[in-house]
């Protein structure tokens, strides 16, 4: 049995310097029961980690490791790191997964164009809302700008549902391209297209990370400035994870239903009843889903770390509280 790691509000309890690590922390961030926390759960969280401060970051009497790990899972599952004010509970990170299926299964399963852009809205207004809560909060974001990103957001993300509808139409119906393309441009369009409209997003809805920049702290924890470059930097890795995750979401359900409708008794039961092959297509997507969101987040630590001679020349040859020369920044990089 894997011993407890120390508590410690400086790390997480996952090892964030690997792939495994980081995708055993968002397996915890994702799961669903924690929106079932409440202002009371919270508020005992917050106490029993003050009470560890108070006590010269040691356990409390009676208190273990374990228990204070459970408590900060509480407490991270529900408050914003920067703002310390929780999170609207549909835009948590917990939400994330039963808000979506729903909505990649409209996504997947839509072959009309105006399906497809009714859907396509539904998803970025929903990214939208949840890439703002889940910002960098050190940035400061007008209201006026925030409805410009929204409007931009979305419509480029209706716009590139559209066209992408329009190729995989005009492919389809060009009798010099063999059926095998056919099927897989059909299934390759509505990932571009949700690829292209969830990284435009991320953008149009924080850009001025990149702009006016992020706090950056060094290893004491201690904030030392705003940087653009590492507002650049969190900005580039959020756009990644963007691309990547629609892949399993959107672009494996088809493939793998297909699979699915091959398996004799399953795809015979399957042809004979549309509500049946409607249930196995969302099932498909749901599980697709909820593997894709943690597989995809955790290719970067929430965590940025920024080495000091890629920031700006004011954060070169800094020395911490501590008298230790100051060669690597973090900052809060969002979901």
């Amino acid at each position: 049995m894997e011993a407890t790691k120390p508590f410690t509000l400086d790390e997480a309890q996952f090892d964030q310097s690997t792939y495994l690590g980081r995708v055993r922390h968002f397996l915890k961030a994702v799961n669903p029961l924690t929106l079932l926390y409440t202002k009371a759960d919270v508020d005992k969280a917050t106490a029993l980690i003050a009470s560890w401060k108070d006590n010269g970051s040691k356990c409390p009497e009676g208190v273990t490791d374990a228990d204070l790990w459970a408590a900060r899972d509480v407490r991270d599952a529900v408050v914003h790191p920067d703002t310390g004010e929780p999170i609207p509970m549909v835009f948590r990170m917990s939400a994330f997964v039963p808000v979506n299926i729903p909505v990649a299964g409209g996504m997947v399963l839509a072959k009309a164009t105006a399906p497809q852009l009714f859907w396509q809205g539904v998803n970025q207004s929903y990214n939208s809302g949840f890439n703002y809560a889940n910002r960098n909060a050190t940035v400061d974001v007008k209201t006026s700008e925030l409805a410009m990103s929204f409007g931009l957001a979305v419509t480029v993300a209706c716009g590139s549902a559209f066209l992408g509808g329009k190729l995989a139409a005009r492919i389809a119906a060009n009798p010099a391209v063999g059926s095998t393309t056919k099927s897989i441009v059909s299934r390759v369009v509505p990932w571009f297209a949700v690829a292209a409209a969830g990284s435009f997003n991320a953008l149009a809805m924080r850009y001025k990370e990149a702009i006016d920049g992020v706090e950056v702290r060094d290893h004491t924890g201690e904030v030392r400035g705003v940087s653009k470059k590492a507002g650049v930097n969190v900005l580039t890795q959020v756009v990644a994870t963007r691309v990547v995750l629609p892949i399993p979401i959107i672009l494996l359900p088809p493939f793998i239903s297909d699979l699915v409708r091959a398996v004799g008794p399953v795809g015979r039961a399957i042809a004979a009843s549309a509500g049946l092959g409607l249930a196995a297509d969302l099932a498909v997507v749901a599980a697709c889903l909820w593997v894709a969101l943690p597989l995809a987040i955790a290719i970067f630590p929430q965590t940025a770390s920024i080495g000091a001679s890629s920031l700006e020349p004011e954060f070169r040859d800094l020395v911490g509280s501590d008298g230790v020369p100051v060669a690597t920044f973090t900052c809060n990089k969002g979901l």
